[in-house]
């Protein structure tokens, strides 16, 4: 039997998400923030054109551009980019969101000046996108996160030959996994090896997705299901299919992938294999964290 979800409130939470973030909208365009970063606002862009409220994604991101562009296309604020951590080791994260919203809201300009910086990321020999920031990380080690995301700004941006090449690092990643081992690893490093111990001081979670526990990274393995599903849908090639099926099923099988701040792109990546298959699960697998997070959200519209 079919279980019951209430579309209508996906479409409620939404809304009031988009109405906690307006409030904080100054006039000029720019967002209010106790320390001037990318962590807290990355994605107001892309919300704002995602809800339709071009206006105001226009009035930020043209405040973006005058403010934050670099003259080789990175985004900084003068005290710095980031102060999360987890944001300096995926450097180009904050970035791709800000380029999905350049292009779909019209900023030509920005997402292809931004688009140019973040493809100098990209190993010429995989395909993968760098984590570190290219000017101080010397390590060469690639994810999934960097590299989904990278391929979906190439997609964005009329890029498609650096897309395919994005995917086929994906591709790689997934075959070198142990079918039945616990673990999920996601990084790579330049020559395309998988990464198995986490870099010196960092996160093991920033390394691989364990199956067997709770509070794990899942958007690492769902981001990549997404763009893989993308580029099946663009060139119905069977291969990007098959390890986007890899990517998700491995979460299907996760504890506490479904009921967690970091399910949204598994849910996101469930709904596009959806699409692509028609296959009743994979329904079922986007609207449960669906339902997970409208319930969880805040009486005021936040989550966190």
């Amino acid at each position: 039997m079919t279980k019951h979800h209430d579309l209508g409130a996906y479409t409620r939470a939404a809304e009031r998400g988009l109405q906690w973030c307006l409030a904080r909208q100054n006039p000029d365009g720019s967002i209010q923030m106790e320390q001037d970063c990318f962590d807290s606002i990355y994605k107001f862009p892309a919300t704002f054109v995602a809800l339709g409220r071009y206006v105001e994604a226009a009035k930020l991101l043209n405040w973006l551009e005058n403010h934050t562009l670099t003259e080789t296309g990175d985004l900084t604020f003068a005290g710095g980019k980031v102060l999360h951590e987890w944001h300096r080791r995926f450097y180009t994260y904050t970035n791709s969101w800000i380029i999905i919203a350049a292009q779909r809201a019209g900023f030509f300009r920005l997402a292809d000046q931004c688009l140019r910086y973040l493809l100098r990321y990209q190993n010429p020999t995989t395909g993968a996108f760098q984590s570190g920031a290219i000017e101080s990380d010397r390590s060469g080690v690639c994810d999934t996160t960097s590299t989904s995301q990278g391929g979906i700004c190439s997609l964005y941006t009329g890029r498609h030959e650096a897309a395919a090449h994005a995917a086929g690092a994906l591709c790689l990643i997934a075959e070198l996994q142990d079918a039945d081992g616990p673990l999920f690893y996601f990084c790579i490093d330049r020559t395309g090896n998988l990464v198995t111990t986490p870099v010196e001081g960092s996160n093991p979670f920033w390394t691989w997705v364990d199956s067997q526990s709770e509070g794990q990274c899942y958007w690492y393995l769902g981001i990549a299901a997404a763009f893989l599903c993308h580029m099946f849908e663009l060139t119905g090639q069977e291969r990007y299919l098959r390890y986007s099926r890899q990517y998700l099923e491995f979460l299907l099988r996760s504890k506490g992938s479904v009921t967690s701040l970091a399910s949204g792109k598994f849910g996101y990546a469930a709904a596009l294999l959806y699409r692509s298959t028609g296959e009743p699960r994979y329904r079922e697998a986007a609207l449960a964290p669906a339902d997970w997070l409208a319930a969880y959200q805040k009486p005021d519209g936040r989550w966190m």
